[in-house]
């Protein structure tokens, strides 16, 4: 109809804005706290960085890829290039969340559940990477199989409508088993929120994003259904609140005698950094910082006792 078209129109003309202005505020973050290496930064850099590229992919697309004639399977050849780079980014995010969790949470291999529990998140690693491949692969066939292509439309609500990518639907309409393993894969792409919470150590470093990334993206599919899984800028804002406000919840913590011990260049603090320090407790976050200080400590020493020869 008229007026259907009339809103695609404005849509397209005005909708860019907002992702724009998210997606500058976005890189300034990125750029700052790639600089100031403090804690987790630059480890959680995947994170938020996935989101701002997928961001850039969505501004785009609302000023050349959605047009008045867009529909969930009629769209330019430019917004389904996209639909394509947007979809291996938003399926590639589980698996960026468990590689961040095993190179910064903690470990200590004197305990039986710290060495159970490393081996379960390189397992899920392992599952999640199959899992990838295999949804972006699912989506393809059904593409070709039916000829029709992956677009990105605007739902009911206004926002980007990614239902085309996520359900894949020339598949699932005709096929109650295509259907089941469609919404099967689909709830996998959460349950690494909800892992990361048992599977993390210290938890408090976790809990902010697992919550606000699943809890967000509920409130969000309540509000907005579908539409729901285009504003991830709201949930990287969050991200990003978490990952700039790590140093200071630390030096909260020493501050109210929760931990004893910090150290705001590296990701240590309390009885974490103490172990650490001495060898104890291992991290493959902290493994490569703490070879190069052994390479260091050990040529000081030598150079001393050369001095002490002389």
């Amino acid at each position: 109809s008229i007026r259907k078209k009339t809103i695609l129109l404005m849509a397209r003309h005005y909708s860019w804005e907002i992702p724009f202005s998210f997606l500058a505020f976005q890189w300034a973050g990125i750029i700052y706290i790639y600089h100031r290496n403090q804690y987790i930064d630059r480890a959680a850099i995947w994170l938020v960085s996935t989101l701002a590229v997928q961001e850039i992919f969505q501004t785009v697309v609302w000023m050349f890829g959605i047009t008045a004639d867009t529909t969930a399977s009629h769209c330019n050849l430019f917004n389904t290039l996209m639909s394509h780079c947007i979809m291996i980014l938003l399926f590639a995010f589980p698996v960026i969340q468990l590689l961040f969790a095993y190179k910064t949470s903690f470990y200590n291999d004197l305990f039986r559940r710290d060495s159970v529990r490393k081996v379960i998140v390189k397992i899920a690693i392992a599952i999640y990477c199959i899992w990838y491949v295999a949804s972006i692969a699912l989506r393809i066939h059904s593409e070709v199989q039916s000829a029709q292509p992956i677009c990105i439309f605007v739902g009911e609500n206004g926002y980007q409508d990614w239902s085309a990518m996520l359900m894949a639907y020339p598949l699932t309409e005709h096929s109650a088993v295509w259907m089941f393993i469609v919404y099967a894969m689909n709830a996998m792409f959460f349950v690494p929120n909800i892992a990361l919470l048992a599977l993390y150590s210290p938890l408090w470093v976790i809990v902010c994003h697992a919550s606000c990334t699943l809890g967000s993206f509920v409130v969000l599919y309540v509000l907005y259904g579908m539409e729901a899984f285009s504003m991830w800028i709201l949930i990287s804002l969050f991200n990003f609140v978490w990952i700039l406000l790590s140093p200071h919840i630390a030096n909260c913590m020493v501050d109210s005698g929760f931990v004893s011990f910090h150290n705001p260049s590296k990701f240590l603090y309390g009885s974490y950094g103490h172990l650490v320090q001495h060898n104890m407790l291992k991290s493959e976050f902290t493994d490569d910082e703490r070879d190069e200080y052994d390479y260091e400590r050990d040529l000081i020493n030598e150079e001393e006792k050369e001095r002490m020869l002389q």
